[in-house]
């Protein structure tokens, strides 16, 4: 599929009011179902955090009618006020889900959204894995199509991009023609927002900018219903999102192979919660593991990284925040070699923060430019750590555990799910999840799989 630049917004209404569960493959429908399983994990995670519930108690506070259920908490919002504090609490876990070769994470922009309108009305399972597996689509392609321009002028592409997504999902769960689809896209870019300053300055915003795309997303929808209407070229017009929140758009990366080449099989599963400094610190910890390597040996620690990384957390040394430590590729290393562990409650921890056996290996660290690691190659790392005793150890890695470089099984993926869990669903919950998701596509309404997120 081609387009050109005065039709871009229409064909990509087209395309999310036409895609159906029937034009997935199968592996595409079998990673869709893990990434909501995946999501469904973090999701449970992050409502436990400290962090998260101002969040929650904002919404049960000040939230509307009751429509959805808020995960653990069982507290009954409106659906676009549920999709907002559930998508938050995943991202407060720091282990949604990301891609091989695209920034961001599509999860919070598309399960919460899916599940919270499940219960409005009756949904499918078909139909949530393909409005899912559609919304990952999409996210790859518009975060690439304006990389790397829009994180070099300082834009959050998960927040900017999510919110059309979540208004793709939200609308082709809701029936919209292409038509409605198109207007509801140009109101969601009134809600496109979102900068990086979090990862220079600190503070919890950026937990939120998923779950504020999936709540405008589904507001964008509802409003399209009843009549607003909007721009017609939100995307690709003079002054539209591709053009103000970026240099240029690569057209060509937006529509290659749509509706045949789905995003959903980029998908990667964290096993740290780093958002995008993870690929490196898994080469780290590769290496170090393989060689034995402990903080007293390590001289220096060097990276050669991609712009991307370079941009984000590889300039972090001494974090001031948990923000700060999750996104600083050295305190992690750091982590790892003096406490042995990158466990979640640990970067929250601000005894850490000052702790001067980690900060001592994260001084250790050099981070520098990799030419060959740009573009659909952004998440390769070479590492170089040289002892104290004149050795140099080398490793490079294409992509982190749990990418399609190097998959998680679906029996890891299960267990991440059940430890994710442990503190708030008993085992017996836990399966009764596995087995809806597991025959989601067989499932004619999915209004019960939310309520069994509620502990107890």
């Amino acid at each position: 599929m081609a387009a050109s630049e005065q039709e871009v917004t229409r064909e990509l209404a087209r395309y999310a009011a036409g895609v159906r569960f029937e034009d997935l493959p199968l592996e595409a429908v079998r990673l869709t179902r893990s990434c909501i399983l995946h999501q469904l994990g973090a999701t449970m995670l992050g409502s436990t955090m400290p962090w998260t519930q101002p969040f929650h108690r904002y919404i049960e506070e000040y939230g509307g009618r009751p429509e959805g259920t808020i995960a653990n908490f069982g507290t009954w919002v409106a659906a676009q006020d549920a999709a907002l504090v559930n998508s938050t609490f995943a991202a407060g876990s720091g282990m949604e889900d990301g891609f091989q070769t695209a920034p961001g994470s599509a999860g919070g922009v598309t399960v919460p959204v899916a599940l919270a309108l499940a219960e409005k009305a009756p949904i499918s399972g078909k139909e949530v894995i393909g409005a899912v597996a559609l919304g990952y689509d999409l996210m790859w392609r518009l975060q690439n199509a304006m990389m790397p321009s829009i994180i070099l002028r300082g834009f959050h592409p998960p927040s900017v991009c999510g919110v059309f997504v979540a208004t793709a999902v939200a609308g082709r769960l809701a029936g919209l023609g292409e038509e409605d689809m198109a207007t509801a896209l140009g109101v969601a870019a009134s809600h496109a927002a979102g900068t990086l300053e979090f990862d220079q300055t600190g503070g919890d915003v950026n937990i939120m900018h998923r779950g504020l795309g999936a709540r405008h997303g589904i507001q964008s929808v509802l409003l399209t219903r009843l009549g607003v209407t909007s721009p017609g070229a939100p995307l690709e017009g003079k002054r539209g999102i591709c053009h103000t929140f970026a240099d240029t758009a690569d057209w060509d990366v937006l529509f290659q192979g749509l509706g045949q080449d789905f995003k959903v099989l980029d998908v990667c599963f964290r096993q740290y919660p780093l958002g995008p400094m993870e690929a490196p610190l898994n080469t780290f910890v590769n290496l170090v593991e393989d060689h034995g390597v402990t903080a007293d040996q390590v001289e220096e620690i060097r990276f050669h990284l991609s712009s991307h990384f370079l941009s984000h957390g590889a300039s972090i040394y001494e974090p001031w925040d948990r923000v700060s430590a999750q996104w600083s590729l050295a305190f992690s290393c750091g982590l790892r070699l003096a406490k042995g562990s990158n466990d979640l409650p640990l970067y929250a921890d601000p005894s850490l923060w000052k702790d001067e056996a980690i900060l001592g290996v994260a001084r250790k660290m050099v981070a520098e430019a990799n030419p060959e690691a740009e573009g659909p190659r952004r998440k390769l790392a070479r590492l170089q750590v040289r002892l104290k005793d004149g050795r140099v150890l080398e490793r490079t890695q294409e992509g982190p555990r749990g990418s399609p470089l190097d998959p998680m099984s679906p029996e890891e993926l299960r267990d991440r799910f059940n430890r994710s869990c442990a503190s708030v669903l008993p085992p017996q919950r836990q399966e009764r999840v596995h087995a809806m998701v597991d025959g989601l596509e067989n499932v004619d309404d999915v209004k019960e799989l939310p309520s069994l997120l509620v502990a107890g």
